[in-house]
C-alpha cells in the first residue's frame, strides 16, 4: 500500500490498526488490505470520487448499519477484535455474541430496507454475498463478509463461497446526491 492507502487503511480499521503491531501478516490481513488500497481501485473512481476501495470494512459496516433504523433486523451489529490466535475480527450482536463471534445467527442483517445496501438483493435474500474489508479472527485465510443468503454477517476465504466485491465510493461533503 502506498502512504495515502496507509491512511485510508487506518481510518477504516482502527482497532486492527491499532492493536496489530508489526508482526508478519497473515493472508486474510494482506486481502483486507488490498481490498482498503484506493491505490487498488482507481477504475471505480471518477471525476467527482475522492477515492474508491474495494469495499467497506467491518467497523465501517457496522457503524453505518446501526446509525439508521431497520423495520426488519433492527439490531445493534458490533464488531470485536482480538489479537489472540488469528488476529482479526468477530461479531457481536445486541452486545451478545453469536457461535463464538465467528458470526451471526441468520437473519440478523436488515435485507429489506434501503435498496439492499446492507445484504440481500431488492427485498430478497439471495445466495450471495460481499467481502468486507477487514480480516477475520476465524481463519488466517479468511476476511469478514456479509452473508446474503442467510442475512447475517460471517467470514469467507477469498475468491470461495460466492462472495463478490462491493466496492465503495468516497464523495465530497460537497457533493449532491439524488436518490430515486
Amino acid at each position: 500500500p502506498t502512504d495515502a492507502d496507509k491512511t485510508i487503511i487506518e481510518n477504516m480499521n482502527k482497532k486492527w490498526y491499532t492493536a496489530r503491531g508489526t508482526a508478519t501478516w497473515n493472508n486474510n490481513e494482506h486481502e483486507a488490505v488490498w481490498l482498503c488500497s484506493p491505490s487498488q481501485w482507481t477504475k471505480y473512481k471518477d471525476g467527482s470520487a475522492k477515492y474508491a476501495i474495494g469495499g467497506p470494512s467491518t467497523e465501517m459496516y457496522c457503524d453505518s448499519y446501526n446509525s439508521v433504523n431497520h423495520t426488519t433486523g433492527n439490531y445493534k451489529i458490533t464488531c470485536q477484535y482480538q489479537t489472540s490466535a488469528t488476529p482479526g475480527y468477530g461479531y457481536l450482536v445486541n452486545g451478545i455474541v453469536q457461535n463464538s463471534g465467528s458470526y451471526t445467527n441468520n437473519d440478523i442483517v436488515d435485507y429489506t430496507d434501503y435498496y439492499s445496501m446492507y445484504c440481500g438483493s431488492n427485498k430478497v435474500k439471495v445466495n450471495y454475498g460481499w467481502y468486507l474489508a477487514s480480516p477475520s479472527r476465524d481463519d488466517p485465510s479468511c476476511v469478514c463478509t456479509v452473508s446474503c443468503g442467510g442475512a447475517g454477517l460471517s467470514y469467507g476465504i477469498w475468491g470461495y463461497h460466492a462472495r463478490g466485491l462491493c466496492p465503495l465510493v468516497s464523495l465530497p461533503s460537497s457533493t449532491q446526491l439524488t436518490i430515486k
